[in-house]
């Protein structure tokens, strides 16, 4: 029987006919009686006839001809399944293989074979999450499988639908593979390595570190450039980036093996940019990444990737950077200028503070009051660890103590926050007060974090001091 939507769609044009006829019966019924009576006659004649022979002819039709696109689509379907490009294959809920095409059966000649190369916990996964693709290697091809539901009422199979998407994976892989990535490397503390040893032995020093580099970046078909007589630029792909990560790069103990007549090893310091978008994104991780790892001291790799995500290698040295009195002069010098152009300087160091922290706080605090009347220092609660030198310091009503509310009431633009023995904002006494002030300066000596405060104005850090209150008695030296 023709479906109700086809009998729905011929059934008001096989009514036409019938009020045509009936309406021109009308008009000639207006001009004659007996002629406009013998018109109604005549159509409903017409009517019944059409109704008990032709009418059920139409429908008849449209019956055979619903049937034979049924037929047609069926076939169609048949052929689909038979000669699809795609292997096809139909599980229940407990994954048993319950039909696949001939294209599934040159992949899996059995279903023996089949469930000795696809985890069947795998494929079940479909029923519970029927929009899920996975990705599923078979020797050497691999296939995305996806799923769909066969009819509304058969919830419990799910036909299998394999992609080979092989070529895709390749490209995929060697996509990610050939990566551009940049290390700047640098050798640390050179200048000091050359002048302790020979004037004759400076040049062999140099050409065995020389060397030493470029036979690594060899062995990686990298692009290596000397740019400083201490500092090289270096492209290679990301494929061997891997693998620099799994052996933790072996170059930075290689190179101690160096001999000089220093008092100290030879080494280097890493910076290598990954995964950006841009060349010029990927040249910035990297002088990143190098100023990260000379901030802690040297000795080590340290890795950024597109997402901020860091890593550090290396590290194993105790004492990398020598002691620089030229460098302290300069810190010095740089921030005296910054305390007598400033209206206001605010001191604070980390939470729960210590001997260090407090005592660098006190050094800070007497070379601003060389310069400026307007000298404070954060300070919240007053632990055990610091209790009675604090008492000592209260007592003589030399210092100015404040809370965090307190300050971030007194800061300005031009005011000067100094942050000492910490450089992670969120450790200090009073993290909102950081970015309040026009200026800021970090002082301190441990290894520098990830999560270092970023475009403070005058930075000081160094690793091989003892304590930070050590490299402010340095500065305080170099103090007008």
């Amino acid at each position: 029987m023709a479906s109700r939507l086809l009998h729905k769609i011929v059934e008001p044009y096989l009514k036409i006919d019938l009020i045509v006829m009936i309406f021109l019966s009308f008009c000639v019924l207006w001009f004659s009686l007996p002629a406009g009576i013998l018109c109604l006659v005549l159509t409903f004649s017409l009517q019944v006839y059409h109704g008990k022979f032709t009418r059920t002819r139409t429908l008849d039709q449209i019956d055979s001809y619903e049937e034979s696109l049924s037929g047609d689509r069926d076939e169609i379907a048949r052929a689909f399944t038979e000669n699809s490009p795609l292997l096809l294959s139909l599980i229940d809920m407990e994954g048993r293989l319950l039909w696949s095409n001939q294209r599934f059966h040159t992949v899996f000649d059995s279903e023996e074979a089949f469930y000795d190369k696809v985890d069947k916990n795998m494929i079940t996964e479909f029923f519970d999450k029927p929009e899920k693709q996975l990705i599923i290697p078979v020797e050497d091809r691999i296939y995305r499988v996806t799923a769909g539901t066969m009819r509304n009422y058969d919830r419990d199979k799910k036909m299998l639908f394999w992609a080979n998407v092989t070529s895709y994976q390749i490209v995929k892989e060697l996509y990610g593979d050939k990566r551009p990535c940049v290390a700047f490397i640098n050798i640390d503390n050179y200048d000091d390595l050359l002048a302790s040893s020979p004037s004759d032995e400076q040049s062999s020093i140099t050409a065995g570190i020389d060397k030493m580099i470029r036979n690594w970046a060899s062995g990686m078909d990298a692009a290596i450039s000397r740019t400083r007589s201490n500092r090289y630029v270096m492209l290679f792909e990301n494929q061997h980036l891997e693998t620099l990560v799994a052996e933790k790069f072996p170059i930075i103990n290689e190179i101690h093996q160096i001999e000089t007549k220093a008092d100290f090893p030879t080494s280097l310091s890493i910076g290598v940019g990954a995964g950006a978008k841009t060349l010029n994104d990927l040249q910035n991780y990297a002088v990143n990444a190098l100023d990260l790892a000379l901030g802690r001291g040297g000795d080590q790799v340290v890795i950024k990737r597109n997402g901020g995500e860091i890593e550090f290698y290396g590290g194993g040295l105790t004492t990398v950077e020598k002691r620089n009195k030229g460098k302290s002069r300069i810190v010095a010098h740089a921030l005296q200028q910054l305390i007598t152009t400033s209206d206001r300087v605010i001191i604070m160091g980390h939470t729960r503070p210590d001997m260090d922290s407090f005592g660098a706080a006190i050094g800070v605090y007497h070379m601003a009051k060389r310069f400026t009347a307007n000298v404070d220092i954060v300070l919240n609660e007053v632990g055990e660890a610091i209790e009675i030198i604090y008492e000592a310091a209260a007592a003589t009503g030399r210092f100015s103590f404040l809370t965090s509310d307190r300050a971030l009431e007194l800061a300005r633009p031009n005011t000067l926050l100094v942050v000492v023995d910490t450089h992670i904002g969120s450790l200090t006494e009073c993290p909102k007060l950081i970015g309040k002030t026009g200026k800021l300066v970090v002082i301190d000596h441990h290894r520098r974090s990830k999560e270092a405060i970023e475009n403070a104005t005058l930075t000081y850090m160094e690793v091989y001091a003892s304590s930070t209150s050590e490299l402010i008695t340095e500065l305080l030296q170099y103090s007008g």
